[in-house]
């Protein structure tokens, strides 16, 4: 039960990755990190201290779900294209965005979940 778990929401996951990039050209993929990044805080906090719940939990929710959904891969390439069209200050911005706007929401996911239900 937990594979087909995992499978299905690995598909959501990237299906919706695919959708936001599609619908959203510019800016799909950064809404698409910091979407997976706020749930895998979330997650992460909510887990924290629930030991028997915690991996099949870790597994579903952050690695099948907001793995699927964040893409290093694809950020990566967007900003090599930059570089070798001349565009440093664009390269080095995006990048910057990308990992502070999806460090600070899964910061903030995590604090509120642990400060919530604790």
């Amino acid at each position: 039960m937990i594979a087909i778990a995992f499978v299905v929401a690995a598909f959501f996951g990237a299906v919706t990755r695919y959708v936001a990039d599609v619908l959203l050209p510019r800016y799909g993929i950064l809404l698409a990190n910091i979407a997976g990044s706020a749930i895998a805080g979330v997650v992460g906090g909510l887990i924290l201290g629930y030991a028997d719940l915690a991996e099949q939990a870790r597994l579903i929710w952050i690695t099948a779900l907001a793995g699927s959904l964040t893409t290093f891969s694809t950020v990566s390439m967007s900003t090599a294209h930059h570089v070798m069209a001349g565009s440093l200050g664009r390269a080095v911005g995006t990048w910057t965005l990308h990992i502070v706007a999806s460090l600070a929401v899964a910061t903030l996911g995590f604090t509120l979940a642990i400060t919530s239900f604790s």
